[in-house]
């Protein structure tokens, strides 16, 4: 028997009405509620439309938000203008007033702090190697504590801030020695070894700021990178509509796209997303099958080979309806439910197949 007339005594004598929809079309019904008009006091006709309950609906939306932010304000969580509280619509802004109050308390705890804890915390803030910090600051503290008056007369101390104070200008040992001689000579040290000292501050306070504003710099720059990637993802995704014939629903890319860029655990301080938590919980499971399917698609090139495999998936099942059918009316039993045969629920459910 060939496949047309397999088709033909199997399916030939379904009512196939059964698969027509009955619904009203939308269109029409949508017609027949926008003809009817509403009065107005001027006489008039107006057309309510369902954007008029939406409005609605974001309106009271908004002004929830904003009466949980005038509460919030008054309970002292955050401080929040008249204007301010005008622009609260969604649980965003509120999360961003709150991390905003977070942010003001964090610096005012830093002001009551020592001058160098308050740097490297801002330093460390920006993203500052700590490591680098802490000798930076190591460095500057034992000069600091240094005074003038502690120079005069102590020929070995004065020796000590002018040569720091060449090696910070590029000496070599050998340049600083003969620098240092001829100071001495000349009678120059004390006023030399003063000067000295203020340049060395000055040259870590420059130091500690370099520092940070590289840091800044980096993290700026990562910042834009992960902005780049992740709106390169969305384009990806968004463009991608089917894979070997199945197709990729608008709520599969959104699933899709917060498994790639949304946090779900940390691994020593760093976040990590859905896919990678998978593969570190079962390591050679995971690359065993990107490395399966990764040959079966040729790198990801050729899905055709799932179409087909689908494909002769749904033949062979009803290769296996057909002789369950023929079998059945040989037998004079009564035909069961194939649906229940498949192991899904499917319109075949619906068929009397006792007509067959």
């Amino acid at each position: 028997m060939n496949e047309n007339e397999s088709n033909d005594s199997l399916f030939g004598d379904l009512d196939l009405s059964l698969f027509t929809d009955d619904t009203p079309d939308t269109e029409e019904v949508n017609e027949e509620v926008d003809t009817e008009d509403v009065e107005t006091d001027e006489g008039n006709t107006n057309k309510e439309t369902p954007s008029d309950e939406s409005d609605d609906n974001e309106s009271s939306s908004s002004s929830s938000y904003q009466v949980l932010a005038k509460a919030l304000s008054e309970e002292g969580v955050f401080s929040l203008s008249e204007d301010e509280l005008k622009n609260v619509s969604d649980a965003e802004k509120i999360i961003e007033l709150v991390q905003r109050e977070i942010n003001s308390r964090v610096e005012e705890y830093k002001i009551t702090l020592p001058k160098q804890i308050k740097e490297l915390l801002d330093g460390y803030d920006a993203g500052a190697d700590p490591d680098e910090l802490v000798n930076v600051h190591k460095t500057r503290v034992q000069f600091e504590k240094i005074k003038e008056d502690d120079l005069d007369g102590n020929e070995e101390l004065m020796k000590q801030v002018i040569a720091k104070d060449l090696e910070l200008k590029g000496y070599s040992k050998e340049d600083i020695e003969e620098e240092i001689d001829d100071i001495f000579s000349l009678g120059k040290e004390d006023i030399k070894s003063k000067k000295a000292l203020k340049n060395i501050s000055r040259h870590f306070e420059a130091e500690t700021e370099r520092i940070k504003e590289e840091a800044s710099a980096r993290e700026q720059e990562l910042i834009q990178r992960r902005q780049e990637q992740i709106t390169n993802i969305k384009k990806a995704l968004s463009s991608t509509t089917e894979i070997g014939g199945a197709p990729v629903s608008k709520k599969i890319q959104e699933d899709a796209f917060k498994a790639m860029t949304t946090a779900v655990a940390e691994v020593n301080g760093s976040p990590i997303n859905a896919i990678t938590k998978s593969r570190l919980e079962n390591p050679v499971e995971f690359d065993k099958n990107v490395a399966v399917l990764w040959t079966l698609t040729d790198g990801f090139k050729k899905w055709d080979a799932f179409g087909k495999a689908a494909k002769k998936k749904a033949l062979n099942e009803l290769d296996k309806i057909a002789d369950s059918i023929a079998k059945e009316k040989a037998l004079g039993a009564q035909p069961t439910q194939r649906s229940r045969m498949l192991g899904t629920e499917t319109v075949l459910s619906d068929i009397d197949l006792s007509k067959l």
